[in-house]
């Protein structure tokens, strides 16, 4: 079952020398008539939901997502089902490319246009919109995000997340149960504890909180720094392996370098390491 809801848009457009750029901000499920944003900015509107917001009151656990430039933006609200809209302009595309939404069996699907085609010769710019995912309040599913540039706020509770992200910002504000991310140069802030967490970055910084629900934590990154949070007092036991950066560990008020080994053998479990990034145990938020 299915619901269209229409409201209100507005377009601020910002004159910067000979360049547009073009925010666009939709409210209460409102959608944008393509060739009115066309007219301005040339793109190609390729939105899944081209009439508006989508409710999907199908039985649905898991979200998947495969994009190369959408920021996603998933959080709680009073809805009664999963409410999708999808405001996405893309440029150097053709004029009938779309973005796909489907349901298979519990899961929900989107993709966006070109995903998977032609890598190497396809040059699709990003101009504007996003990917507008709503949730009923204190709904936990699992979501599967595989995005090349977009970012990720996911603003709502879970269970089992996976992420792949190339170089977008990945921003999780509510807990849940398995967290893993494979980033390459993505900026990674996890503000609320998972049981088990694994993280892995080429470059961009990782922070993380850890607390009374979580096992287990492990991040690698080469050249980036890690910052994990201890929250409520919660013991841990860590293994560090650093070859040119340091691990600060404000709880204990110590600094150390190179591999080292300490703690406790029933709290959290935590082994982090990098090439060049240093690890600090601290309150970050």
């Amino acid at each position: 079952m299915r619901k269209i809801i229409i409201g209100v848009t507005t377009i601020v457009v910002l004159i910067m020398g000979a360049d547009f750029v073009i925010d666009r901000q939709f409210r209460d499920g409102s959608k944008l008539e393509a060739a009115e944003f066309q007219s301005i900015t040339g793109g190609v509107d390729v939105s899944a939901t081209p009439n508006g917001a989508v409710i999907y009151t199908d039985n649905i656990n898991k979200i998947e997502i495969n994009s190369m430039t959408v920021p996603i933006v998933i959080e709680e609200d009073d809805v009664d089902g999963i409410y999708v809209l999808d405001t996405l302009v893309l440029d150097n595309v053709s004029q009938n490319a779309k973005n796909t939404i489907k349901v298979q069996g519990n899961t929900l699907k989107f993709e966006e246009y070109n995903t998977d085609k032609k890598l190497l010769t396809k040059t699709q710019k990003y101009v504007g919109g996003e990917l507008l995912i709503k949730v009923p309040v204190n709904t936990k599913l699992d979501y599967n995000i595989d995005v090349m540039s977009g970012d990720i706020n996911l603003n709502a509770l879970s269970n089992d997340i996976e992420i792949n992200s190339m170089s977008g910002s990945v921003t999780i504000y509510k807990e849940g149960k398995d967290l893993e991310i494979d980033g390459m140069n993505s900026r990674i802030n996890v503000y609320a504890p998972f049981e088990n967490n694994e993280i892995s970055n080429m470059s961009g910084a990782i922070n993380l909180v850890a607390g009374l629900k979580t096992k287990d934590v492990e991040i690698s990154t080469m050249s980036g720094s890690i910052a994990i949070e201890i929250e409520d007092n919660t013991p841990y036991g860590v293994s560090i392996s650093t070859a040119s950066g340091k691990l600060v560990d404000d709880y204990l008020n110590s600094s150390f370098k190179g591999s080292v080994e300490y703690g406790v053998n029933n709290g959290i479990d935590i082994e982090a390491s990098t090439m060049s990034g240093d690890i600090r145990l601290t309150n970050w938020r």
